[in-house]
């Protein structure tokens, strides 16, 4: 994938695994949490937040 644009990239991925960390320290102990952190990161960048 060729960087055109890193800083975008950049806060995108930091954006990213924000919204991971958040969502597991909000749930916790959960079996899945890197799936569940995954749906949420796009239930996020969608713009739905249903639990």
């Amino acid at each position: 994938m060729p960087q055109m644009a890193p800083m975008p990239w950049t806060g995108l991925m930091a954006g990213v695994l924000g919204a991971l960390m958040v969502f597991v320290s909000v749930v916790g102990a959960h079996p899945t949490p890197t799936e569940e952190g995954v749906m949420a990161s796009q239930r996020f960048s969608a713009g739905e937040w249903r639990w």
